[in-house]
C-alpha cells in the first residue's frame, strides 16, 4: 500500500470533491458517505488484487511452515465431523502429505492410500498438544477465518468509534424472546401455571432489505428478516455470542418464514443506524425490541443469499398427473 500511495492520490484528487458535493446533494448525506467508502474500498482492493503477492504461498514457504508444525510429532488429530468428540490420526508423514499435496479426486491423499474427505477441516493437524486444546484450538482458528471470509464488518474490531452500522441487505442481528416452558407442568391446570417457567431464548436473523430501499428513508419502514438457526455439521455462516463462536445456517428460503419488522430512519441520514448500548450495536424496532447487530455480510454473500430465496419463490408450480410428476427428473 505504501508502495501505491501515489496511485492513491492521483485517483483520489481534490478535483473531484464537487462531483462528491453533487452527488451528495443529489441523493443524500449517508448515501454519499457510503458511495465514497466504497470507492476506496475498491480502490484499495484493486491495489492487492494487482501486488506481487503470489511468494507468499510458494511451495517452498509451506513446505517449510508444515515441517515445522510437525516437527517432533508423531501423529497429528484430525476429527471427521464438526461436532465429533473423539480424534482420528495421522502419522505425520501422512498428514505432511494431506497439506502439501492435498487430494485427488477419490479423496485419497496423494502419494499415500489413506482417504480425507474434502469437507474435514486440516487446521487441527498443523497443531500441537493434548487432543481437547488441539480441538479448542483449531475450532477458534477455524470460527474466525470463517468470520474474515463472511463478514464485511465485524462487531469484534468495531466499537463505539466506528460508523454506526446500518440495518440493510446482509446485516446479522439477533433477539431475545421469553417464552413458557410447559413441559415439566403438573397435568392440573391450578398446578401448571405454578410450575410454568419462562424460558429465554436468542433468535437470529439476516435482513434481505435491498441496498436501494434502506436508504433515502423518510418514515418508518418494515424490513425483511430471515430467520437463522444454530447449525452443527451444516452451518452458513459463524458469529461471536458471549465471548463464544456461534455457527448459523437457514432456518428456511421461503418468503412465508420471513418476519416483517418495523424500523424508523434516523432523520437526517435517512437510513435506520443502530444506536451504541454500553457494549455493544442495537437496532431498535418500533415495536420496542432490542436487535443486537452481529456483523455484517460481504456483499456477494449477501447478494447469493437472496438470489436463493429469489429462486424458492419464483419455482412454477403446475398440476399434472401424479405418476408421471413422480417419474420426471
Amino acid at each position: 500500500m505504501r508502495s501505491e500511495s501515489h496511485r492513491l492520490l492521483r485517483r483520489f484528487n481534490g478535483e473531484l470533491d464537487p462531483a462528491l458535493i453533487s452527488h451528495r446533494s443529489a441523493t443524500s448525506p449517508a448515501d454519499a458517505e457510503q458511495f465514497a467508502r466504497n470507492l476506496v474500498g475498491t480502490e484499495l482492493g484493486a491495489i492487492v488484487l494487482t501486488a506481487e503477492s503470489a511468494e507468499v504461498l510458494t511451495d517452498e514457504r509451506v513446505n517449510g511452515y508444515v515441517d515445522d508444525s510437525l516437527a517432533g510429532r508423531e501423529t497429528a488429530y484430525y476429527w471427521k465431523t464438526l461436532d465429533g468428540a473423539d480424534p482420528a490420526q495421522f502419522p505425520v508423514d501422512v498428514a505432511g502429505k494431506a497439506l502439501k499435496l492435498g487430494i485427488d479426486e477419490n479423496e485419497r491423499i496423494r502419494e499415500t492410500d489413506r482417504k480425507l474427505p474434502p469437507r474435514i477441516s486440516r487446521t487441527p493437524l498443523l497443531l500441537a498438544g493434548e487432543k481437547e486444546q488441539v480441538r479448542a484450538v483449531a475450532k477458534r482458528i477455524d470460527s474466525r477465518f470463517s468470520m474474515l471470509s463472511s463478514l464485511a464488518r465485524d462487531p469484534e474490531f468495531e466499537g463505539q468509534g466506528s460508523p454506526p452500522p446500518v440495518l440493510q441487505l446482509g446485516a446479522i442481528v439477533s433477539n431475545k424472546v421469553v417464552s413458557v416452558d410447559s413441559s415439566e407442568a403438573s397435568a392440573e391446570p391450578d398446578m401448571r401455571a405454578a410450575q410454568d417457567a419462562p424460558v429465554e431464548e436468542i433468535r437470529y436473523w439476516v435482513c434481505l432489505q435491498p441496498l436501494c430501499d434502506s436508504v433515502r428513508l423518510t418514515e418508518s419502514t418494515r424490513f425483511p428478516l430471515l430467520p437463522l438457526k444454530n447449525g452443527r455439521s451444516n452451518f452458513n455462516y459463524v458469529v461471536e455470542q458471549g465471548g463464544d463462536h456461534i455457527t448459523l445456517e437457514h432456518a428456511g428460503l421461503k418468503i412465508s418464514e420471513m418476519e416483517l419488522v418495523r424500523f424508523a430512519p434516523d432523520p437526517s441520514l435517512l437510513t435506520v443506524r443502530a444506536r451504541w448500548n454500553g457494549d455493544r450495536w442495537v437496532f431498535d424496532s418500533q415495536a420496542g425490541e432490542s436487535y443486537d447487530w452481529k456483523g455484517s455480510l460481504r456483499l456477494d454473500k449477501a447478494h447469493k443469499l437472496l438470489q436463493s430465496v429469489v429462486t424458492v419463490a419464483g419455482r412454477i408450480g403446475i398440476d399434472e398427473y401424479e405418476y408421471l410428476r413422480g417419474a420426471a427428473r
